[in-house]
């Protein structure tokens, strides 16, 4: 920013004081940077502080309190439940080119002696990133550290259909428990990273995992619909698998092109054998 302007106020009276800070700041010309707007009140006594409302304000970002936040002096929240809200459009972004608009809000309750509860609702629809899109999204989550609980998470696609996520992510032991993967999978989510003339018109998947990344136990099953691959026919494939990490045990692979069909079934080991 070329500048950023400061207006703080503190006024300490009996003991107690009430504070308010305006921030706004002028993104340098060349710079792919918005302008900047902030503004914070409050209030407390030697042992917290109360922030009474917190607003930030950039084009096509707005986020604020909706409810107070109390700190004590020790630097952990406490009081009663806050709010916070946040609504984005992200074509109003310069640092990069999208489309969509995104909102969420996260609830932060206190608690003595540990971390405060947090728990997030976050929306998106009609998400468009370069060769990426996705019609909607929604999820709820909860942080009760060092547990990280995706309660649900779905993502909607242009082309119709819903892919569900759900599970728990341990941020001390590095462990996922009950992982949950249903719905249908469209190219719109995949299709950047697959080779050329590679495609499918959709995937009907299946699975759940749990443990760490390295020794992940997973097993689901799959459908894929009009699989293209170059020089063969389109395909349709139906797949059940289970295994640990990198390997793989197919339980059974069946895969049609026209009146032609092949049944597989093997194992996959983490060397490629």
């Amino acid at each position: 920013y070329s500048t950023v302007q400061a207006d703080a106020r503190f006024d300490w009276r009996d003991g107690k004081f009430e504070t308010s800070v305006e921030i706004a700041g002028d993104p340098i010309a060349d710079r792919n940077a918005p302008p900047l707007a902030a503004k914070l009140r409050g209030h407390g006594a030697s042992e917290s502080l109360t922030v009474e409302s917190l607003a930030i304000d950039i084009p096509g970002v707005t986020a604020g309190l909706s409810a107070p936040v109390v700190i004590d002096r020790s630097g952990k929240m406490a009081g009663d439940v806050s709010h916070f809200s946040l609504a984005v459009d992200l074509e109003k972004q310069p640092w990069f080119t999208a489309k969509g608009l995104v909102s969420g809000a996260v609830e932060l309750t206190p608690r003595a002696g540990t971390a405060p509860l947090i728990t997030a609702v976050l929306r998106a629809q009609d998400i468009a990133l370069r060769d990426w899109t996705m019609a909607r999204f929604g999820a709820t989550a909860e942080l009760d550290w060092p547990r990280l609980t995706v309660k649900h998470a779905e993502l909607g696609f242009a082309e119709g259909g819903q892919l569900a996520v759900k599970g728990e992510w341990n941020a001390v032991t590095k462990k996922v428990s009950d992982g949950v993967v249903e719905g249908v999978v469209r190219p719109s989510l995949v299709s950047r990273w697959m080779p050329p003339a590679w495609g499918f018109e959709s995937v009907a998947i299946s699975a759940k995992a749990s443990g760490t990344l390295a020794e992940l136990v997973h097993e689901g099953k799959a459908h894929v619909i009009a699989l293209a691959v170059p020089k063969i026919r389109p395909l349709a494939a139906d797949v059940a698998w289970h295994g640990t990490g990198l390997a793989v045990t197919v339980d059974d692979a069946r895969l049609q092109a026209g009146e032609s069909q092949l049944a597989l079934a093997g194992t996959v080991e983490r060397n490629g054998a």
